[in-house]
């Protein structure tokens, strides 16, 4: 059974993975879909590094799904929920060289973690 993606919609609807998805470039969206495919097929023992890390601290429990895309470092921080075999991405986080943008993204991925266990509603599957 593969994996069920999904992004956090906010309360005013607005999607910021799917956003930032839609301004990359054709050749950056095919990598990112790459990857996700790649990922919806294997068993969860299977995401590792370098394309997907567990988080620890303030994050533990939730995850990353990592890519570099026109030199800059990705991250898609998510939490797996609502339900089996879903993974929910949160936020997208940048990284260049010790700076994370946005800086308070641990704060955000948990806040949005805590609202799609308490409402899956606010997880929406992504349609390839």
């Amino acid at each position: 059974m593969p994996w069920v993606f999904r992004t956090y919609r906010k309360a005013t609807g607005r999607d910021d993975v799917r956003e930032w998805y839609a301004q990359l470039s054709a050749t950056d969206r095919a990598k990112v879909l790459t990857l996700l495919q790649y990922l919806r097929d294997q068993p969860r023992d299977k995401w590792t590094r370098p394309d997907f890390d567990q988080l620890k601290g303030k994050c533990a429990g939730l995850g990353e799904i990592r890519c570099k895309l026109s030199g800059v470092q990705h991250r898609l921080i998510g939490c797996f929920a609502p339900g089996r075999m879903n993974f929910t991405m949160l936020v997208l986080v940048t990284k260049k060289g010790r700076v994370f943008d946005p800086r308070n993204w641990e704060n955000i991925a948990v806040e949005r973690s805590r609202d799609v266990v308490a409402d899956p509603r606010c997880a929406d599957a992504w349609l390839w």
